[in-house]
């Protein structure tokens, strides 16, 4: 079988569960036998907006039998932010750059990962030709001018809006076209380095930028654009819901039927994740709770931290893990920074309890899968999509931000035993969404 796989990209330029998923996914194919295409959107010609198709060579982290392609002139990628004008992303390409693509590789399946970066001309030349299209829900660009649905002015989800209003609200903590470029550009990695390499000195929450008012021309344009990323769903034939959360999502903003089925993910790091500390002695003085992740409001850091001050539970102290920023932390809060993903069971090794509050509806979360796997138990959100993986009266489930400080009210090492008790390890294939092509 000829799978080709439309996706964001590799390490270093991408990271993140999207990009793990879906290396692991190719590699695994790969070893089954199957013949593997990778599609991303890199590149920019200045002398020439029409989108091409190049050859590209092989990433490190790929096998040598996987062939990659590379969209040049890409819609502009949307991977913060949200969308200011719809315009460049709806532009008419030539339909004959992708028949002569689809008409080479002459893929059976076309797994989607993302409409980032896609054309419309993409997917109904392969639905032309009948060619079965497989749809994974790891963002919501599409049936969202943003990839999270979260508005970060107003520190929550949108998600329950489906109006054209909430995609023209959103131009407020939108950036400039010129600056989404930017993502694509075969620079970036070195942007990307060098911008980590410059110490944060602080975290400092999103401005709402002053916006012209509403005219008719631009609900025109936005109606526009949410009429064109609906068609392209409309030509998906199997949706891969990585959640019953995003189920529900994709469901409450599609009017049509939208035949799949619920597959949670995993990856090739999952696996090698060491459970030989999982009965940890607590002679230590404190319970350490692990957060690991971004400090970012999506992800529910500052709630975190707002309701662990607020808990004073003198039992505990907050271990933080994914970010450098030097930003003001309360007593018995640890920053210990970026880590290697090779280096994921020792931070589990130093974890007694994972806490998941993310504000945003999260497609998924390998952190929860990540410590499940450790047999680290787990404080979630309720909107995770890997509440999935618990049962369904686990003890550590909380929606608002009172229920989590109860929650830390109540971590004590019984609150723990617990919660260990109730977790059953998944068993989860990175092939399992194959049964879907």
């Amino acid at each position: 079988m000829k799978i080709l796989h439309y996706i964001l990209g590799y390490a270093p330029m991408r990271s993140g569960g999207l990009e793990q998923y879906t290396t692991s996914l190719v590699n695994a194919e790969v070893e089954k036998g199957f013949q593997v295409y990778c599609l991303y959107p890199l590149g920019f010609d200045f002398s020439s907006h029409n989108m091409k198709i190049k050859a590209e060579k092989n990433s490190d982290s790929l096998s040598d039998k996987i062939s990659n392609f590379s969209l040049i002139n890409a819609f502009p990628l949307v991977l913060q932010g949200a969308i200011y004008d719809p315009k460049p992303f709806m532009k008419k390409q030539d339909r004959n750059v992708f028949i002569r693509f689809l008409n080479t590789v002459k893929p059976d399946v076309i797994h989607v990962h993302t409409l980032m970066g896609l054309p419309i001309e993409f997917l109904s030349v392969a639905h032309e030709k009948k060619i079965k299209i497989v749809y994974s829900t790891h963002d919501y660009f599409g049936i969202s001018p943003t990839p999270n649905f979260f508005d970060p002015i107003l520190n929550k989800s949108f998600d329950q809006d489906d109006t054209v209003d909430s995609w023209i609200e959103a131009r407020k903590f939108s950036k400039p076209v010129w600056k989404l470029r930017v993502f694509q550009l075969r620079s970036y990695t070195k942007i990307k380095n060098l911008k980590n390499a410059i110490p944060s000195t602080d975290y400092k929450k999103p401005r709402a930028e002053v916006v012209s008012q509403k005219t008719a021309s631009m609900f025109e344009d936005f109606s526009r654009l949410k009429k064109y990323y609906a068609k392209m769903f409309h030509l998906i034939d199997i949706w891969h819901f990585n959640s019953e959360l995003t189920r529900k999502v994709f469901k409450r903003h599609l009017s049509f039927p939208l035949h799949g089925e619920v597959i949670p993910i995993t990856n090739s790091g999952v696996e090698k994740i060491c459970t030989s500390d999982t009965n940890k002695k607590h002679s230590k003085k404190k319970i350490n709770i692990g957060y690991i992740g971004p400090f970012q409001q999506y992800k529910g850091f500052f709630t975190l931290i707002n309701s662990f001050i607020k808990s004073d539970n003198n039992k505990i102290q907050l271990i933080l893990y994914g970010d450098n920023t030097a930003i003001k932390l309360p007593a018995n809060v640890i920053n210990k920074g970026r880590f290697d993903k090779a280096e994921i069971s020792k931070v589990f090794s130093n974890i007694d309890l994972l806490i998941v509050p993310s504000v945003w509806k999260e497609t998924f979360a390998f952190t929860v899968l990540e410590s499940i796997e450790s047999r680290t138990p787990v404080i979630i959100s309720s909107n995770v999509g890997a509440r999935d993986l618990l049962p369904e009266d686990y003890e550590g489930v909380f929606g608002t931000e009172n229920e989590l400080i109860c929650l830390l009210k109540k971590v004590d090492l019984q609150l723990i035993g617990r919660l260990k008790k109730q977790i059953l390890v998944p068993k989860i294939g990175i092939l399992d969404v194959t049964r879907l092509y």
